[in-house]
């Protein structure tokens, strides 16, 4: 290992440096440039009860002051991770493709599955009911056929083009001010990065006035 003056390693910028001369321990290791501590030391500090005790406060304080972040600010943080996601579609596609591929992955869905299975039916019911609310009876065979195959282009553009299609319910199906319908001409197939953007809402939404009328 080349000897390293903890000075010529702050000049070279390196975060490590070995002199060969033991600690006041009697540890003959690296130290750290920033703090001259002996990295055998900080290794066998890591390992006592007291130290790793004080690590799961400080996690334990860590995890509350989050959440109680989140619950102030959660309109701004899920806002700031959308468009986050929107300047970085393919990244994050790639990245979330690979990760529900692990098996780490598929242990923990599993798992969340068998721990929140009655907040999943819930909200797939609430979804399906939206879904049969808006499909009229009136609705016939061909139209019933249209909407399959809006869902198959969609499917089909996914394939072609590389690029994840959702469809969309033009006018949502559960809108802040209004609802639409599960009908052929209230479905597009768009990319999912749009479909995002769009969420719940009307391309354009109405204006206050509007509602007051």
């Amino acid at each position: 290992m080349e000897i390293v003056t903890r000075k010529e390693a702050i000049e070279r910028g390196l975060k490590r440096y070995f002199t060969g001369k033991p600690c006041k321990y009697g540890h003959i290791s690296e130290k750290v440039t920033s703090s001259a501590t002996c990295c055998e030391c900080q290794s066998l500090k890591k390992q006592t009860p007291e130290y790793k005790e004080k690590v799961r406060q400080h996690n334990e304080l860590t995890k509350e002051y989050r959440k109680e972040r989140y619950r102030n600010n959660r309109r701004q943080i899920l806002e700031k991770q959308r468009e986050y996601v929107l300047r970085n579609w393919e990244k994050v596609s790639k990245r979330t493709a690979a990760m529900r591929a692990t098996d780490e992955f598929k242990k923990y869905r599993k798992e969340y599955v068998d721990k929140n299975r009655a907040k999943i039916y819930e909200y797939n019911a609430l979804r399906r009911a939206a879904k049969s609310k808006g499909c009229p009876q009136w609705l016939t065979k061909s139209d019933r056929a249209v909407i399959s195959a809006i869902y198959e282009m969609a499917g089909r553009l996914t394939s072609c083009l590389g690029i994840l299609h959702h469809v969309d319910h033009i006018v949502p199906l559960r809108g802040k001010h209004v609802c639409g319908l599960h009908v052929p001409w209230n479905l597009a197939a768009i990319p999912a990065k749009i479909n995002m953007k769009k969420h719940n809402k009307l391309l354009i939404e109405p204006s206050s006035k509007d509602q007051g009328e």
